[in-house]
């Protein structure tokens, strides 16, 4: 049985799962958080399924297994992508949220960019369920999450490689950008100098919200009128 006062554990390869855990605590400032960073395995963007899984299963095994934890939140759209199924019935004593390409016919009325890893284009769900639609544009890239994660206090130096791979795309008029990976959220104000007129979308403000929703549903808010508290963690012994 669930316990209102466990933890809510946010999983992701680095500073991606950072970004949506501040947008959980603006809707739930006193609930506690285990923040997970796989920094010593990140980029997943170009990793093999079968050590995704492997590595993935090792983090969350351990994590479930030595805190309480009412919520997972898959804060990674690799992962989000490659292994929704599988999380969802290994770990089905939790509630688990996912971030996931914000991405729908609405938006899709008008040339739309996403922009993600490799695995989260070739992989993702809804990215093929688009994937015939006209004003639909993917740019997958490689290991832009680590440089971000290495570069996070001097981003403004990724502009040139970044204009770089999206070029092809500045003269479609594209007026959609769709954020597909929880790390490019702090290269959005790069994205706009490159795409002025675009409007720009992101999933962890939808995330957090739903959170809120579920635990209120389910009378499994933190009951302790304190302060969030966040436990950052980066490896498993």
């Amino acid at each position: 049985m669930l316990d209102k006062n466990s933890y809510i554990l946010v999983y992701d390869s680095g500073n991606g799962g950072k970004f949506v855990l501040n947008k959980l605590k603006k809707k739930l400032p006193f609930e506690k958080f285990i923040l997970f960073r796989d920094i010593y395995f990140c980029p997943y963007g170009d990793k093999s399924k079968s050590n995704l899984k492997k590595n993935t299963t090792k983090i969350l095994d351990y994590l479930t297994k030595m805190y309480k934890i009412k919520m997972i939140v898959i804060a990674c759209n690799t992962i989000s992508s490659l292994f929704k199924n599988y999380i969802l019935k290994r770990y089905n004593k939790h509630i688990i949220l996912f971030v996931n390409p914000y991405l729908n016919a609405k938006i899709l009325s008008k040339k739309t960019l996403v922009i993600a890893t490799k695995n989260t284009i070739k992989y993702n769900s809804l990215l093929k369920k688009f994937s015939n639609n006209k004003n639909l544009f993917l740019v997958g890239f490689n290991d832009l999450a680590k440089k971000i994660d290495d570069n996070i206090n001097n981003l403004g130096t990724l502009l040139p490689q970044i204009y770089t791979k999206i070029e092809p795309y500045v003269k479609l008029d594209v007026q959609n950008i769709v954020v597909g990976c929880t790390h490019y959220n702090y290269i959005i104000f790069l994205l706009k100098q490159i795409f002025p007129k675009a409007k720009f979308f992101e999933s962890s403000s939808n995330v957090a919200l739903l959170a809120k929703k579920i635990l209120a549903m389910y009378e499994l808010e933190n009951e302790e009128n304190i302060k969030s508290k966040t436990l950052n963690l980066y490896k498993i012994d």
